[in-house]
């Protein structure tokens, strides 16, 4: 159950920086080759076994 309301939170934060940029394609282009740190606060903070994906389409 928590896999999917975190796979719902993914996406509108995904839907949103799309918006924020204008198109995905600028996005991308922006973002594209950074590394996205998923060891963020408050609960995830101590979870050093998280990986730090590159950021691809």
């Amino acid at each position: 159950m928590v896999v999917k309301y975190m796979s719902i939170g993914i996406t509108h934060f995904v839907e949103l920086t799309t918006l924020m940029y204008g198109s995905e394609d600028v996005m991308i282009a922006k973002t594209e080759g950074q590394r996205m740190t998923l060891q963020l606060g408050p609960a995830c903070c101590c979870c050093v076994c998280l990986p730090s994906p590159l950021a691809t389409r």
